[in-house]
């Protein structure tokens, strides 16, 4: 039983906190009230504690103590950060320069298919004038059938030398397509190799 200084009387129950008016407000009041602590020593008062206005009853000083001294702590990090100065990071370095790709020429490609074509020109005019030959020669009626057939394997031969001519011509358009598309993969790696040099 705890008694308060004037008209209140107290009382301690281990149940909870509060307050009940059991007589007239004109005679002394009688209060129960149950306080509950997590550590015995958290309690201030004793039974029969006179307690006064403001008093504390109950007070968990290792809790408060605690949390204080965190408090402190996480001011003291944030006055750390407020006053500190983040330093700028390091501007990249410019990229390097490199030597762009020699311009490139495919005349000596192109050259190389014209010369074919002329070959293979002048391999048909020489064709078509044995064949007028050979046709001339057919229709006279003394002729040495020897000079026939040697007319007809000089036309054998020249067919041989076209179809060297339209190889080779065939060969110079696969070089000159080879030279473009090892051009065009040269300019990409150098695309590729600069993109790679801006990242790093």
């Amino acid at each position: 039983m705890l008694t308060a200084v004037g008209t209140a009387i107290f009382a301690m129950s281990p149940y909870g906190l509060d307050a009940t008016q059991t007589s007239a407000p004109t005679s002394p009041r009688r209060l129960t009230v149950t306080v509950r602590v997590q550590e015995p020593e958290d309690l201030k008062v004793q039974e029969d504690d006179t307690i006064k206005a403001g008093q504390v009853i109950a007070d968990r000083e290792r809790e408060r103590s605690r949390l204080t001294s965190q408090k402190q702590q996480l001011q003291l990090s944030l006055q750390r950060l407020k006053t500190s100065s983040i330093t700028p990071p390091t501007p990249p370095r410019p990229v390097p320069v490199v030597k762009a790709l020699p311009p490139v020429s495919f005349a000596e490609h192109q050259a190389a298919i014209e010369k074919a074509k002329a070959a293979i020109a002048s391999v048909e005019s020489e064709i078509d004038l044995k064949k007028q030959e050979i046709a001339y020669l057919s229709e006279l009626p003394s002729l040495d059938p020897i000079i026939l057939e040697h007319e007809q394997v000089k036309l054998k031969e020249l067919k041989q030398s076209h179809t060297e001519a339209v190889r080779d011509y065939q060969l110079a358009v696969g070089k000159f397509q080879s030279a473009k598309e090892g051009r065009a993969y040269q300019e990409y790696q150098a695309s590729v190799n600069a993109a790679q040099r801006v990242e790093q």
